[in-house]
């Protein structure tokens, strides 16, 4: 039996699977690394950590495969990181999405630039996790570390050199940087300028599906797969993740993790005039649309720090429960990390708006809850979607499929139905189906089979519509 591997590098582990012909799932296996924070505003990864994992995933998976014989590994990563390298050798640690150590460079950048014209062209706005700004620190930060290093790749493109030997990055995690032109697929020349580079120190761009080598000798030994094994580009995690969902064109997926998201898969680039959202070339015939927040389950998983000691998420969502729709009135704005989506601010902190004595830990729960689910509402308002895109219900991914509750309130604070979909281990699932469909296996991605979330429309409009509008009135200047 031949099966198709997918990895997904992700913020805080690696996943791998293999799919049999059919899609269906033969083995999986995951190895966690951890994220540093050296100092304020830092939020970093050890790159010798993140290959550990992703050997030790891949090492695991191949002891589970038995009979079955691997025909290809296609990879998924993170959007937004940076690692700066000499040869193949990382210079630093590597920045992960959330670092926003170069918010002191959007002001200058802004006075550099037009804006609206800069956005048309990448489909990034002006904002910390895109390179212009990243690059402009580190060149003032670390100056000799700058000059010395001869490219600035991703994890993900890092991590298919350590595989087979040979740089590329997919159109995905290119156009994630905020260096990439949307519709010519290619590296922008204008932002290549404003971030002090030119395109000799970044990877090639190549489309998803494109054969970037064979697993070398090293990265056999190390995995236990058999050396040669075709290793194809793969794609972000965003877009892999609409891919291993079963989105296919124009579905929308919400997704609620530890961050959250509002994306589809669209035919051509849709851009929001207010710069909110983002518009990425995800593969040579298709655009990632959508908008991100930054605090989803990391806001409750703060608060279970005193609101549930040990108890983590599911506790925060027990309290929750059991307290009535709207919190008494409490509101909670969960800009922990800052924001994306609609801010792009990672200044913005969050705090309860209206805490008063009577509130006990369950009104503070719910709040919580809530709080995530108006920030994904904000960014629902703020999604371009393609016209096809709201014939169906979204789809719901992440770990909130989880929790019964936790759909609810969100399909209720939306005012939309929703589908969950238990897609596991979506971005790697996506990954293998883009390397199996590339050397021409049909496999099927599979439709999700979860029952329909209606909400309750009556709590929509008399709870949380009005709650959302003094969520936005007591939050943050839009």
């Amino acid at each position: 039996m031949r099966v198709w591997l997918g990895l997904d590098i992700g913020t805080g582990s690696s996943k791998a699977i293999a799919l049999d012909a059919e899609g269906g799932l033969v083995a999986s296996a995951s190895s966690d690394h951890e994220t540093h924070r050296p100092e304020p505003f830092a939020y970093e990864h050890n790159p010798n950590d993140l290959r550990s994992a992703a050997f030790s995933a891949l090492a695991e998976l191949a002891a589970g495969l038995g009979e079955a014989t691997p025909a290809g590994l296609g990879v998924s990563g993170a959007m937004h990181t940076l690692l700066p390298v000499r040869g193949n050798a990382p210079l630093s640690a590597a920045l992960t999405w959330a670092d926003a150590r170069c918010r002191g460079e959007i002001a200058s950048l802004a006075g550099e630039l037009d804006r609206d014209a800069r956005y048309q062209r990448t489909g990034c706005p002006l904002a910390v996790p895109f390179h212009p700004a990243r690059l402009r620190w580190l060149a003032r930060r670390h100056p000799e570390l700058f000059r010395t290093a001869d490219a600035f790749v991703a994890v993900k493109d890092w991590l298919l050199r350590e595989l087979t030997g040979l740089w590329a990055t997919d159109y995905a995690t290119a156009s994630a940087t905020g260096l990439f032109d949307l519709r010519a697929a290619r590296w922008d020349e204008p932002a290549l300028r404003l971030a002090g580079i030119d395109d000799t120190r970044l990877p090639p761009p190549v489309e998803p599906a494109t054969r970037v080598g064979g697993l070398d000798a090293e990265a056999a030994r190390a995995t236990g797969l058999p050396e040669g094994l075709p290793v194809f580009a793969g794609a972000s995690d965003g877009a892999l993740a609409n891919v291993g969902a079963g989105a296919g064109f124009g579905r929308t997926v919400v997704t609620l993790g530890t961050s959250g998201a509002v994306r589809a898969l669209a035919r051509e680039p849709r851009l929001d005039p207010g710069r909110r959202t983002f518009c990425y070339r995800a593969f040579s015939d298709a655009y990632l649309v959508g908008g991100a927040i930054n605090n989803g389950g990391l806001a409750l998983e703060w608060a279970a720090s005193f609101l549930a000691p040990g108890e983590g998420v599911a506790g925060v969502l027990r309290r929750a429960e059991r307290a009535e729709p709207g919190a008494d009135e409490l509101l909670f704005h969960p800009y922990l990390a800052g924001e994306r989506t609609p801010f792009w601010d990672p200044a913005l902190a969050g705090g309860f708006s209206g805490l008063r004595a009577a509130h006990g830990p369950e009104a503070m729960a719910r709040a919580v809850v809530e709080g995530v689910a108006f920030a994904l509402a904000d960014a629902w308002a703020a999604y371009p979607a393609p016209h096809e895109a709201l014939e169906r219900p979204p789809l719901l991914t992440g770990g909130v499929v989880r929790s019964p509750f936790w759909c609810q309130l969100v399909a209720d604070v939306l005012g939309r139905a929703l589908v969950p979909a238990d897609a596991g281990d979506a971005s790697a699932r996506g990954a293998a189906l883009v390397a199996a469909r590339a050397a021409g296996a049909a496999i099927p991605a599979g439709e999700p089979d979860g029952g329909e979330i209606a909400p309750e429309m009556h709590r929509h409009r008399e709870t949380y519509a009005p709650a959302l509008e003094r969520f936005r009135a007591t939050g943050p200047k839009r």
